[in-house]
């Protein structure tokens, strides 16, 4: 599971905690939380590029303008 991984963005670093994996129909979303922030990210090859399950970190790269939504 990767619940408490970090995520960071290639452009912003550090975004947050995953808190919980959302299902929805067709493709699932990471709850990340940072603060009272909550982010989602889509669970999709072109965003997720490498999880790091050692050092319990993610690396994304987040499509121009999803972070600014939060």
């Amino acid at each position: 599971s990767i619940i408490g991984y970090t995520v960071f963005d290639q452009k912003a670093g550090s975004i947050g905690i995953v808190e919980e994996i959302i299902e929805y129909p067709g493709h699932n979303v990471l709850k990340v939380v940072n603060g009272k922030k909550e982010i989602l990210i889509p669970v999709h090859e072109d965003i997720i590029l490498e999880i790091d399950d050692p050092k319990k970190q993610i690396v994304i790269d987040a499509p121009k303008g999803l972070l600014d939504l939060y």
